[in-house]
C-alpha cells in the first residue's frame, strides 16, 4: 500500500486532534473507532506517547521524541535520526501490512532536512526511483526510494517556519 498525499494529510489532521486531546491526558478515539491511551512525558526524551488502550501492538503506536543531539534509547533502528529536531515516529498495521511513518514538523527548511534523510537512506542501501508528479501549484517536494521490496516515500513542504517532512515506509 502506498501512502498518498491525501492519506498523509488526513493522518496529519488526526495527529493534531491527538495533540489537542493530549492536554487532557487519558484516552482518545481513533478514526477506526479504537481507543488510544495518551501519556505526556512518560520517560526522559519523550514528549508524548500514544498506544492502543487494548495493548494490541498492531494498533496505532506513536512517540513524539524531543530534540536530542544523539539517537535516544528506544528510537527505531530503521528510522533515520536527525539530531536536534523533534520527531513523531508512528507505526501501525493495515490489511496485514506493517507500516511506519516519521514526521518532522516546524523545521527551518524542508528541502535541507529531506536531503539529510535521503543521504542517510542511501547510506543504508535505499535507492532513489522516479517519483510521481505533484501539482506545481502545491508547495510540495516528493521523493521515492526503494530497498528490496520496500518503499520509502518522502514528502516535504515549506522553505520556512512551519515546514515539515513526512517519511512513510511500507514493509513487504
Amino acid at each position: 500500500m502506498d501512502a498518498t498525499p491525501e492519506q498523509l494529510t488526513r493522518f496529519q489532521v488526526f495527529m493534531k486532534a491527538v495533540m489537542e486531546a493530549a492536554d487532557q491526558g487519558g484516552e482518545v478515539t481513533a478514526p477506526d473507532g479504537s481507543r488510544l491511551r495518551i501519556a505526556k512525558h512518560p520517560e526522559p526524551g519523550v514528549e508524548l506517547r500514544v498506544e492502543p488502550s487494548s495493548g494490541d501492538p498492531a494498533g496505532l503506536n506513536m512517540t513524539l521524541w524531543e530534540p536530542a543531539g544523539e539517537r535516544p534509547d528506544g528510537y527505531p533502528a530503521d528510522a533515520p535520526f536527525i539530531p536536534d529536531v523533534a520527531v513523531y515516529v508512528t507505526s501501525w498495521t493495515y490489511e496485514g501490512e506493517s507500516l511506519s511513518q516519521v514526521q518532522w514538523q516546524d523545521v527551518d527548511d524542508a528541502a535541507v532536512l529531506m536531503q539529510q534523510v535521503i543521504e542517510k537512506s542511501l547510506a543504508e542501501g535505499w535507492s532513489r526511483v522516479p517519483s510521481p508528479e505533484i501539482s506545481p501549484i502545491a508547495p510540495l517536494q516528493m521523493v521515492q526510494l526503494e530497498r528490496g521490496g520496500q518503499k520509502r516515500i518522502l514528502i516535504g513542504a515549506g522553505p520556512a517556519e512551519k515546514a515539515f517532512v513526512i517519511m512513510s515506509d511500507t514493509k513487504r
